[in-house]
């Protein structure tokens, strides 16, 4: 399910807005079983009753995940000169407990068009000419479900059926999180013919969703 809301305006002819908001949900659902079973009388034979039981193997899985989504972003551009972004999402998972279930990831950018300034215009040489700036946090929930819990795992035993434990709870167990911070600048010369893209940023990440044994 999604839905969005976009508005754009132009003022006085050199500013120029654009506002997006949106809403998204979705949910995931899947079960199956695996059933094996060996020495068949002919390999034409695809029918699992013809199987030998004393070799059957039979697994089930049954589960489900969802995400819930609210973000917004604006644009700003000023006379082709100025640039300016702001964005905002909020993300809410299943996979994290009920204290951890929202992040916040914002954003933002800015940048200057030198190129379009009257004092460049003198320098026929430079076709494009932009210096950027940005921040920005994202996020990160590729786990499975339920592992801020803790469950049981059934062992089958001369004695019957026994139980251990499969993993500990984490309750404190959250959305992993990157941030980076950004300085970039864009140079085009002599009609295009050399282009420069130059970067330098600094990215880190915490909370990493690491499975330790």
């Amino acid at each position: 399910w999604k839905n969005y809301l976009t508005y754009n305006k132009t003022f006085a002819m050199k500013h120029h807005v654009n506002v997006v908001f949106g809403y998204e949900s979705q949910k995931s659902s899947w079960q199956g079983t695996d059933v094996t079973k060996e020495n068949f009388a002919s390999n034409d034979i695809h029918v699992l009753s013809q199987g030998e039981n004393t070799t059957s193997r039979t697994n089930g899985w049954k589960d489900a995940a969802s995400l819930v989504s609210l973000f917004g972003r604006a644009n700003y551009n000023y006379d082709e000169r100025y640039l300016a972004t702001f964005t905002f999402r909020r993300d809410g998972s299943s996979k994290f407990g009920p204290e951890n279930k929202w992040g916040n990831f914002p954003s933002a950018s800015v940048a200057w068009r030198l190129s379009n300034e009257a004092f460049m215009e003198n320098i026929p040489a430079i076709r494009n000419l932009k210096l950027r700036f940005g921040y920005g946090m994202i996020g990160n929930q590729a786990i499975g479900n339920y592992l801020y819990g803790s469950s049981m795992l059934t062992l089958d035993t001369p004695f019957g059926t026994a139980y251990r434990m499969e993993k500990i709870s984490n309750p404190n167990l959250k959305w992993e999180a990157t941030q980076m911070y950004n300085l970039g600048l864009d140079m085009s010369l002599f009609t295009g013919r050399i282009d420069l893209v130059l970067d330098v940023y600094n990215k880190k990440t915490e909370d990493m969703l690491l499975q330790l044994s």
